[in-house]
């Protein structure tokens, strides 16, 4: 069997207004959740469940207004009960939609989630991926890193939790990939040092970022290739933009390599 968690591919909202209960069709006595967002990542067939259904079974267990499920004789997390199943499973599942109550056969695929829950993502090794350019650090976002930098979950930049909890993953990004700091040098002057936000890439010269990978090698082509290296990037505050000449890079990674004593550029094989 897959090691990878299941899951139903759907944003949830809780149901604990009786108005809105009463406005999708609830009886009194009846709960659920309601499914906001349908996600099956890329490459997926789409399943039988519709943005706008009322989650109210997961196989034998039945779900409250708050997402949890009664399983052992303990109140649990519905998560937990995906968890009872296998990747590829079929779950029966009860919903309502459009006033009537429905019976579903869905097969449960692997969670699809752009930030990683864990370092190890979907591989059975750990992975600490970073690339600097221009004394610019780039790493993938992932939860163990949000924990890590934020322990006071309060604390996080609300763009970073918004691609935690809402961001699929898609055929155009298989990842979240952040500037986790500038190291300072006359060839970033303008745009800050040290920690910046934690602004997600969104670009390099106008083309689309899917992950670390990709960013590395449109980072190399620009800087060989082109007069300036234009990054754009969606900060907490907006979006901005960072610029470096080409020329001036080659030189200034060795000068940052030295001063700050990097062990390398990058923990990529390129």
């Amino acid at each position: 069997k897959p090691p990878q968690m299941p899951s139903v591919g759907a944003f949830m909202q809780t149901l604990e207004s009786p108005a809105h209960r009463e406005c999708l069709g609830m009886k009194e006595g009846l709960t659920g959740v309601l499914l906001r967002e349908i996600n099956h990542g890329p490459d997926e067939t789409p399943g039988k469940l519709r943005a706008g259904d009322v989650l109210m079974k997961v196989g034998p267990y039945r779900v409250d207004n708050f997402s949890a499920v009664e399983l052992l004789g303990h109140r649990v997390a519905l998560s937990a009960v995906q968890d009872l199943w296998f990747v590829g499973d079929q779950a029966h599942l009860l919903v309502r939609r459009d006033g009537k109550d429905l019976e579903l056969e869905v097969e449960l695929r692997a969670s699809t989630f752009l930030v990683p829950r864990s370092l190890y993502a979907g591989d059975l090794t750990m992975r600490l991926d970073y690339y600097v350019c221009g004394g610019l650090v780039f790493v993938p976002l992932t939860a163990d890193f949000l924990e890590q930098a934020w322990p006071n979950q309060q604390d996080r930049p609300a763009h970073l939790m918004d691609l935690f909890y809402r961001t699929p993953v898609t055929a155009e990004r298989s990842q979240a990939v952040v500037l986790l700091s500038i190291l300072a040098d006359d060839v970033n002057a303008g745009h800050g040092a040290g920690y910046v936000g934690c602004p997600l890439v969104e670009s390099v010269s106008g083309q689309p970022v899917r992950d670390i990978a990709d960013l590395a090698s449109k980072l190399s082509h620009a800087v060989a290739k082109e007069k300036f290296v234009s990054i754009d990037f969606t900060m907490a505050s907006g979006p901005y933009t960072v610029v470096l000449k080409s020329a001036d890079v080659p030189e200034a990674d060795a000068r940052i390599s030295e001063l700050y004593q990097l062990p390398a550029l990058t923990s990529l094989e390129l």
